[in-house]
């Protein structure tokens, strides 16, 4: 599983000691912010744990489908194959990957990136990346 960064750690123990004050005002304010980075709190006898969160709307440029099932076929006519690219996190990576792919792959093979949940910013990476390569890149 991810890790999450420090600063959703961060508000994940300010939510706690909120919490523990019984500020729940704070502590809801602290849960919307969390969410908001793309993770999720959830409370337990032991504590807190964090999970990446579910993606809730579509940014510009980019769709949001409720399950792979969901997802729609990337054939097509002009094309000779897919690629497809799971995205999470690690954006230099992401940028050496996708590189390496346009370099070496002839231009009819396409690149179907998806993103799981915009971790360490990767989703602005694959959207620049897709922008800068209209017809070769999918988001």
């Amino acid at each position: 599983m991810t890790e999450p960064p420090a600063e959703v750690r961060e508000l994940a123990e300010r939510r706690a000691g909120a919490r523990r004050s019984r500020d729940f005002a704070a502590a809801d304010q602290l849960r919307a912010q969390i969410g908001e980075l793309g993770w999720t709190v959830t409370d337990g006898p032991g504590g807190f744990s964090l999970a990446p969160g579910e993606p809730t709307a579509a940014e510009p440029g980019h769709q949001v489908w409720p399950d792979p099932a969901a997802i729609p076929s990337a054939a097509g006519p002009q094309r000779r194959a897919t690629v497809a690219l799971l995205v999470e996190g690690w954006p230099d990576d992401l940028r050496a990957c996708v590189a390496a792919l346009l370099a070496h792959a002839p231009a009819d093979i396409v690149i179907s990136a998806l993103d799981v949940g915009d971790r360490d910013g990767a989703r602005v990476v694959l959207h620049e990346l897709a922008v800068a390569n209209p017809g070769r890149i999918e988001e």
